[in-house]
């Protein structure tokens, strides 16, 4: 066909890591051995396709001169007999020359073709793995802009070429969930005597890009997915199952703890579900965390102190995450027992250079000490920050001083050097 394009199908075929886009490419495969390349053409595309419209002029140029050569030299017998131009190569160059050397030719020539167009193929594939990547990058600036103005964003509201991507990472993310592709790493969480005592699961997903795109805003295109309950118990499978591996390698049991919404932490099933699995993996009591990232929606739940009871019975403690003085946050300590909370990291990393949010914190941990919780704070990246914490009566850090959320092989080796 125009543009030789089997070999562009190939080279493609080869070069391409989407998944989607590899699925097209070889839906393409079987036209394309007949010579019919309008899938190709539009799909991948050529059309408006600079790095590919190259190949796509030069490979039948040098496919023409090799031929052209070989039958000159007498290597190949000329051409006598007309073929369909439906007929797949090897077999068309057979009956249009009579001669195997007439298929071996082709053979020949669709290698070559390969080869011009793999590193244009790769050139194409960098300038769309760098725009989409700088969409991704644009979009969640624009996530962290509503997060700011504590607003929700929503993704159908987004210029078209933004709701694209939204769509294919939805997609990829879909795939990978359900292949339980889906990846975490620890962060570890220290007491004053710098031992590791316990660790945040983080999820960190990369997609089809080089970096980690930014997990709330993959957590927000799981829930516009509906896909986000799944991805849930996929991370909570995932720690309780590194718990035990934790155990076997370093000798003691260390808790973990699990980011998850204010739905979930209401929902019944998934509620019976975390119970059945903590069971089921055999782990002591105070081994699995559930944070709570979310607590307006918390107001009014009337069954609460019932649901948090009921974790406490089967060993699962329960936070609320970036707990600040807000109105909200102190209404749950009135009403309700949580096991532990974690200060806003926002308020932490200002209590070196600000009196005010110093005092705040402080007033936190001693609320802490009377109502009988833990106070946990994250963001902790300095040992001046650590020791002011722990002068206030804080035990329990996280954050940069220590180490960023890590892979469970790293995160064993972390454990053993620090708590040997």
């Amino acid at each position: 066909g125009s543009g030789l394009t089997i070999g562009l199908i190939i080279a493609s075929l080869l070069v391409v890591r989407n998944r989607e886009e590899k699925k097209l490419i070889g839906l393409s495969f079987i036209p394309g051995i007949f010579n019919i390349n309008e899938m190709v053409i539009f799909g991948i595309p050529v059309v408006l396709n600079l790095p590919i419209i190259i190949p796509f002029v030069l490979v039948p140029m040098v496919s023409f001169a090799i031929a052209y050569g070989a039958t000159v030299a007498g290597i190949v017998p000329m051409v006598t007999t007309t073929v369909e131009w439906t007929v797949p190569p090897i077999i068309s160059g057979y009956m249009a020359t009579g001669s195997w050397m007439g298929a071996v030719l082709q053979v020949i020539i669709i290698v070559i073709s390969i080869l011009i167009y793999l590193p244009f193929v790769k050139l194409y594939e960098k300038v769309k793995a760098s725009l989409y990547e700088e969409k991704i990058a644009q979009l969640t600036e624009m996530y962290k802009e509503a997060e700011k103005q504590n607003k929700q964003m929503r993704f159908s509201t987004l210029p078209n070429k933004y709701i694209m991507v939204v769509a294919k990472i939805g997609e990829k993310l879909k795939y990978d969930i359900k292949h339980e592709q889906v990846t975490i790493h620890y962060q570890p969480q220290h007491d004053k005597d710098g031992r590791v005592v316990s660790s945040e699961a983080l999820l960190r997903w990369k997609g089809d890009t080089e970096k980690v795109i930014y997990p709330p805003l993959v957590v927000a295109i799981a829930k516009e997915f509906r896909i986000y309950d799944v991805m849930t118990e996929i991370i909570v499978e995932e720690a309780l199952t590194d718990v035990v591996r934790i155990h076997e390698e370093v000798g003691e049991y260390l808790t973990v703890s699990v980011n998850i919404d204010v739905e979930q932490l209401l929902n019944k099933a998934f509620i019976n579900w975390v119970i059945g699995r903590v069971k089921y993996y055999g782990i002591p009591e105070g081994t699995l965390g559930l944070e709570i990232t979310e607590q307006q929606n918390l107001v009014g739940a009337s069954n609460l102190s019932e649901i948090l009871d009921k974790f406490r019975e089967h060993g699962i403690i329960v936070s609320i995450d970036d707990f600040s003085m807000g109105y909200t946050s102190l209404a749950y300590l009135q009403m309700n027992q949580f096991d532990y909370i974690k200060l806003d990291g926002g308020i932490v990393k200002n209590i070196t250079k600000n009196e005010r949010s110093k005092d705040i914190v402080d007033s936190l941990i001693n609320l802490g000490k009377t109502l009988g919780f833990e106070v946990v704070a994250e963001y902790v990246e300095n040992k001046e920050l650590q020791g002011m914490l722990e002068g206030m009566g804080c035990n329990k850090y996280q954050g940069y001083l220590y180490s960023p959320a890590v892979a469970i092989d790293e995160y064993i080796e972390y454990i053993k050097k620090h708590n040997t």
